[in-house]
């Protein structure tokens, strides 16, 4: 079957970021509750939930799960909060004791941490005032160059999670940009994966019939299950690296380049 477009995912597909947004969550979230209890495996599992796409979501869980249920295991959490209320707003809202100050308070540690002295600003509007390091983002590297993708950037787009910032960010660690028709950003919580109106977008866009996306998230795989239930084509999707309990891909890949060198351009 021969693509007529490439849609991404960025973060875990075009980019590293093992040692990044991880790494931000956790440092926000033991500044903000002074407890070093949240670990990468809870940050994982969050992960793993639809949802939670949005790391300060995340941060916020992990946050609320010391600061208001000290004595409940992480498991608990999740199956007695999280899994009930699977939606970031909804979780929020179940908790009794959550107040915009805690809120805006752990989110502003994680953009800190994540951003840094080096780009807080830039990403954020603001400078840190508590967390003073270079920034987790400059731990990113790119999974793929712009001469390993050339040949397909005219019929490529993004989906992704990052906000406008973020994304600039993102292509200059790249290396390469794509026009902002053919890129969807979070800038708008009721838009974002897995609700497939951006990526229709993108895909009217690009005029195209055979599209294959590219993600590493159980959101990425419900993308694509409710454009395909909505739309009158069948986009393929590539899982890549550990599938993150995702039921079922068309190709599973352990990272981009190796999706490429299999099967080239076209597939």
């Amino acid at each position: 079957m021969n693509f007529d477009a490439y849609i991404f995912d960025v973060d875990g597909v075009l980019i590293d970021t093992s040692q990044s947004f991880s790494s931000a969550v956790l440092y926000a979230v033991e500044k903000a509750t002074a407890s070093s209890r949240f670990q990468l495996s809870h940050y994982n599992s969050l992960k793993e939930i639809s949802g939670f796409n949005n790391d300060w979501d995340v941060a916020i869980a992990g946050a609320a799960w010391i600061a208001f249920y000290p004595s409940t295991s992480f498991e608990s959490f999740l199956e007695v909060v999280i899994n009930k209320n699977s939606e970031p707003k909804l979780f929020i809202e179940a908790i009794p004791d959550m107040t915009d100050s805690f809120l805006e308070n752990v989110s502003q540690l994680a953009m800190e941490a994540y951003g840094g002295t080096t780009a807080c600003k830039q990403l954020y509007g603001f400078n840190p005032t508590s967390i003073k390091i270079d920034g987790m983002w400059k731990n990113e590297t790119p999974f793929i160059t712009k001469n390993n993708i050339k040949n397909i950037l005219p019929i490529s787009g993004i989906v992704t999670g990052r906000n406008k910032t973020e994304m600039e960010l993102g292509f200059s660690i790249l290396g390469w940009e794509l026009p902002d028709s053919r890129v969807a950003v979070s800038d708008n919580p009721t838009l974002d994966k897995p609700n497939p109106e951006n990526l229709m977008n993108i895909i009217n866009e690009l005029a195209c019939h055979s599209p294959i996306y590219f993600g590493d998230s159980i959101d990425d795989y419900l993308l694509v299950k409710n454009f395909n239930e909505q739309s009158k084509m069948q986009m393929k999707f590539c899982c890549v690296g550990n599938n993150n309990d995702i039921p079922e891909s068309d190709y599973n890949v352990n990272d981009i380049m190796e999706y490429f060198k299999k099967y080239g351009a076209k597939s």
